[in-house]
């Protein structure tokens, strides 16, 4: 599976125009290091054979790694706190042990 959020959905929700291209490989770059730091986070996986963050936790999950894109696109300096949305997102996605 491809990565769940296109470069082109970064770009609209950055409000870049899609004639833009300078920025192509930095934003493509924090978009997989953003989709790892949710799979790593809820302890599932998107990209791969048997990916098991689907439907709308997928959704969920896509605004979370759009959060955090836009989050170090605009701080590239490393100094952005995380917005809180993403622990709201996420946190519910995470797998909890039920004691089955």
């Amino acid at each position: 599976m491809a990565e769940p959020v296109t470069l082109d959905d970064m770009k609209v929700h950055l409000r870049l125009g899609s004639a833009v291209t300078r920025e192509d490989d930095f934003i493509t770059g924090l978009i997989v290091v953003a989709r790892r730091a949710v799979e790593k986070r809820t302890s599932r996986t998107i990209v791969g054979d048997e990916p098991t963050l689907t439907g709308d936790d997928l959704a969920q999950a896509c605004l979370a790694i759009k959060l955090m894109v836009a989050t170090w696109f605009v701080n590239r300096e490393g100094d952005a706190p995380e917005p809180p949305q993403v622990a709201w997102l996420l946190d519910p996605l995470a797998q909890w042990d039920d004691g089955e």
